[in-house]
């Protein structure tokens, strides 16, 4: 299971992250005995040592030029390179308090539904800031946030203006185009041989936002849903022009080969998009973090959507 479907997952998140929790805890940590730390005073420039737990989060961080100042990190913060090098302090669903205490932060950096972690951070006496990434403005005002958080406004407006720069770049480029019905898929079984049930791009969701800036038209927003779940029968009732998968990474020693992936799609032979070939892979860890790199999956999904009207390659 690759990112794109842990955010799915995310929403039955709340119901198993006590059960996690108690896995990592050590029993003098779940008796409630460990130790307040002792946090350092945030300076005037915000605070020193900030953790972070997701991936966008540490993204901003390094984009703002901040990255001095991270101390610990998820599991899953993988970039930039230099990420690798800070502690690391559990998961997304299952952080290792003690090692959060240990590095003893003046920020925790979180995302709404940790709310129970922030609970008990705060009882350990560890400032908590929550960031919400879940709509394009939302990115945006994010790293308006933790720039401005850190004293370092400009660099976060400096940032802004350029993703803004090329978000109005692609607008002008598909103005006027034809707005293909899309099927944006985040996960679905990569084992099967053939499609079963999909979970989609909905309403409200960062990728639906870049879908209507691509220029395309999404499939998957009559229900509330941010990604809702299709079965093969109604992918071929919503018959979409266009099929993009969210594929993190290819594995040929572990996992299906691109040919495998793509091949899965053939046995929905009604669908325009199967019938005119029209089926794609997006490749990468980065497509589904709702970070600073979501103007390089806008601009991949304009190459996709309207090959045309692509920018020109970086």
């Amino acid at each position: 299971m690759h990112r794109g479907v842990l955010i799915a997952a995310a929403v039955g998140a709340a119901v198993i992250a006590a059960v996690l929790l108690n896995v990592w805890l050590s029993p003098a940590a779940r008796n409630g005995d460990l130790t307040e730390p002792e946090n350092p005073a945030a300076s005037d420039e915000g605070p020193r040592r900030i953790i972070s737990m997701t991936p966008s989060t540490t993204e901003v961080i390094f984009a703002l030029g901040l990255g001095d100042r991270l101390v610990g990190r998820s599991r899953f913060c993988d970039y930039p390179p230099e990420a690798l090098d800070v502690p690391e302090v559990g998961g997304f669903l299952d952080p290792n308090y003690e090692a959060i205490v240990a590095l003893k932060p003046d920020r925790v950096l979180l995302i709404p539904s940790h709310d129970e972690h922030k609970q008990r951070l705060e009882q350990l006496g560890i400032p908590c800031t929550v960031i919400s990434q879940t709509s394009l403005d939302d990115i945006l005002a994010s790293i308006r946030t933790i720039g401005e958080m850190c004293g370092a406004s400009d660099r976060a407006d400096a940032l802004i203006a350029s993703i803004e720069e090329r978000i109005a770049s692609v607008r002008e480029r598909v103005e006027g185009l034809p707005r293909p019905r899309v099927l944006l898929s985040v996960g679905r079984d990569v084992g099967a041989k053939q499609i079963e049930q999909v979970y989609a791009v909905g309403r409200g969701a960062f990728l639906d936002d870049l879908l209507e800036i691509a220029g395309a038209e999404n499939i998957a927003t009559e229900g509330a849903a941010e990604y809702p779940s299709f079965t093969a029968e109604a992918i071929i009732r919503l018959n979409p022009e266009v099929i993009i998968e969210l594929v993190e990474a290819l594995r040929p020693d572990s996992g299906p080969s691109e040919e495998e992936l793509r091949a899965a799609w053939n046995g929905l032979a009604s669908v325009d998009a199967v019938r005119t070939g029209r089926v794609h892979l997006l490749i990468g860890d980065y497509v589904s973090i709702p970070g600073p790199r979501v103007t390089e999956t806008l601009e991949q999904l304009v190459a996709l959507i309207h090959p045309d009207a692509a920018p020109p390659a970086p």
